[in-house]
């Protein structure tokens, strides 16, 4: 079975609604048929709002802790997107496409475990 994300006909609706679009858009993007900014769009909105992932695994991710004088965690989510965070600095960076896109300071545990689930959404949206 090929990748999917898998939603009820109210959120297939509520998509349509959102991005004032067709059935056949959503359609494309929740199959992966389509790729283009608005279909990765629909596709993390749909995940957020409890969209299931199927037909592959959720994206895998890694972390590799690098020692010596940068002392500091790298986590890839799939090919795409990954955090740096500088142990020295406590500065986490956010990286997709390896286009730096935030930077944060001072997470809390929590905060780095729900910014952790919303970069494995993203990545499973791209």
């Amino acid at each position: 079975m090929e990748k999917q994300i898998v939603v009820s006909n109210e959120g297939r609706q509520f998509l349509m609604k959102a991005f004032d679009c067709t059935r056949v858009t959503v359609w494309k993007a929740l199959n992966f048929k389509s790729n283009t900014d608005t279909a990765r769009k629909i596709r993390h909105l749909a995940l957020q709002r409890g969209g299931e992932l199927v037909g592959s695994n959720a994206v895998e991710w890694d972390t590799n802790h690098v020692e010596g004088p940068e002392r500091k965690m790298v986590q890839c989510y799939g090919d795409r997107v990954r955090i740096e965070l500088v142990r020295a600095t406590n500065v986490l960076s956010v990286y997709v496409d390896d286009i730096l896109e935030r930077e944060l300071s001072g997470l809390s545990i929590a905060e780095l475990m729900e910014l952790q689930q919303e970069l494995e959404l993203l990545a499973a949206s791209l």
